[in-house]
């Protein structure tokens, strides 16, 4: 937990304020987790314990910073995509595992917040830290589960999740359970609009997966293992849905356009001569690499004598 300041404890109650309808100040407690570039996160709850709604005795405050470029449109985005996705997969059981996503409650436009339940487990970044939180078999159930859940989502909403990543998903592995947080594309670039789209909107949304695990160096240094677990993790999901994609033809088509979306999000990372742009270059090179091995040992497993042209599939999308 981290120490929150007077002027962010300020916003969120200012929030909570207006979600309850009441003006005390010092009926709160709050602890900030962790957020990200968009928003700080806050778990928040009564200082006298009693139900903030209904049974919730502890509510989520996701505040947007205002040193992004956010908007009410993008808020409202947010909470209708948080909305389709607690209607399409909470309470479901997929594969052995519970599936969980937030109830949004409340969107605030001054400052711009969303007010959600909260939901068990720890991001599947931290569960990944150590050897002995996850085994090599929940490891495959929990590949096998993401992408049951993505599918049912993606047929469903015909729409990206958006930052599908390892702080987006929580795991409660005694509880067998799995939550889905944070649904919502913010940014045009997740489109990949000059990529062929025969595998829209799973090959965006598996591509930023692949993305944001290998450029997420610094978050590892010192534990390499936490970094291979992740990757491990990564490659068994685009495997698991690669396993669903049928004909080996298909299943080059679906490679390509996730490789050319990966490698349209790493050209986004800007490169100088500066000891910060030399340390972006590293970290783009290097995860350019390791992204081609992945996608070239799932090629390998799924090479089968192709009926069609490759180039009908690639079209747009490999450079």
């Amino acid at each position: 937990m981290k120490k929150v300041a007077d002027s962010v404890s300020a916003k969120v109650i200012d929030v909570l304020q207006q979600f309850t309808q009441s003006s005390k100040e010092s009926n709160w407690v709050i602890e900030q987790h962790d957020g990200g570039a968009q928003a700080s996160i806050f778990v928040v709850r009564r200082r006298d314990g009693q139900p903030i709604r209904q049974r919730n005795l502890e509510l989520v405050v996701k505040l947007y910073k205002s040193t992004r470029r956010q908007s009410v449109e993008v808020v409202r985005d947010q909470f209708e995509s948080l909305s389709r996705l607690h209607a399409q997969l909470n309470g479901s059981i997929v594969n052995g595992w519970t599936i969980d996503s937030p109830v949004p409650l409340y969107r605030c436009e001054r400052p711009l917040a969303l007010v959600m339940t909260r939901v068990s487990g720890k991001p599947l970044k931290s569960c990944l830290r150590t050897a002995n939180q996850v085994t090599a078999e929940a490891l495959e159930s929990i590949a096998d589960a993401v992408i049951a859940v993505m599918e049912r989502y993606w047929l469903a909403d015909g729409g990206l999740y958006g930052e599908l990543n390892f702080d987006n998903i929580l795991c409660d592995v005694s509880q067998k359970s799995l939550s889905f947080v944070d649904p919502g594309s913010l940014e045009k670039v997740f489109l990949c609009d000059t990529v062929s789209r025969h595998w829209y909107p799973a090959s965006r949304d598996l591509a930023y997966l692949l993305y944001d695990i290998e450029t997420s160096v610094r978050a590892t240094i010192g534990n390499p293992g936490a970094r291979q677990r992740q990757k491990c993790l990564a490659e068994k999901i685009l495997r698991a849905f690669v396993k669903r994609t049928g004909p080996g033809y298909w299943n080059q088509c679906l490679l390509d356009e996730i490789g050319a979306c990966a490698q349209m999000h790493l050209k986004r990372i800007r490169a100088s001569w500066s000891p910060r742009g030399i340390w972006r270059l590293f970290v783009r090179q290097t995860a350019s690499r390791s992204i081609d091995e992945i996608l070239g040992r799932l090629r390998s497993d799924a090479v089968v004598p192709m009926t069609g042209s490759r180039a009908e599939c690639t079209a747009g999308g490999r450079r």
